[in-house]
């Protein structure tokens, strides 16, 4: 028997999964069904009510949360490692080589402050942050810690 995969089918379902899924994994006990139910009713106030879909477990500590769309998602990565009263957590983008033993693909958003940055760099900051990565947001305040 031949089993024969429609290959577009399959770049339309990854798409969608790219552009709609997060990974929340938690840093140590997942919380109850209680307190998770909580927990995103707290994480859709913070986003913007009604971003965060629906939601599953997936099995060690993380759960996949289904978004309306990028902008929800990269939203939701910049609150990375999000603390709540009902834990602490690490968002991650869904890709398509996701393995739950072995989550080393994902990505994971850090935040990076210039502080005391010289006025002559200033208007280069971009480029100084994208060398480490993809840029996801920058707040154009000045630190003068």
């Amino acid at each position: 028997m031949v089993v024969q995969v429609c290959q577009d089918s399959v770049k339309v379902k990854m798409t969608y999964l790219q552009n709609h899924m997060v990974i929340a994994s938690f840093t140590k006990n997942k919380p109850f069904l209680s307190t998770f139910k909580v927990w995103v009713a707290n994480l859709n106030h913070k986003i913007g009510d009604g971003k965060i879909l629906f939601n599953y477990y997936i099995g060690k500590k993380k759960f996949m949360l289904k978004t309306n769309g990028p902008k929800t998602i990269k939203n939701t990565k910049m609150l990375t490692s999000y603390k709540s009263t009902e834990a602490m957590c690490i968002f991650q983008s869904w890709i398509s080589s996701f393995n739950l033993d072995n989550p080393k693909y994902m990505i994971i958003p850090i935040w990076v402050t210039l502080r005391k940055l010289l006025a002559d760099y200033q208007s280069v900051e971009w480029k100084i942050v994208t060398c480490l990565g993809n840029l996801l947001g920058m707040d154009k305040k000045i630190s003068t810690l």
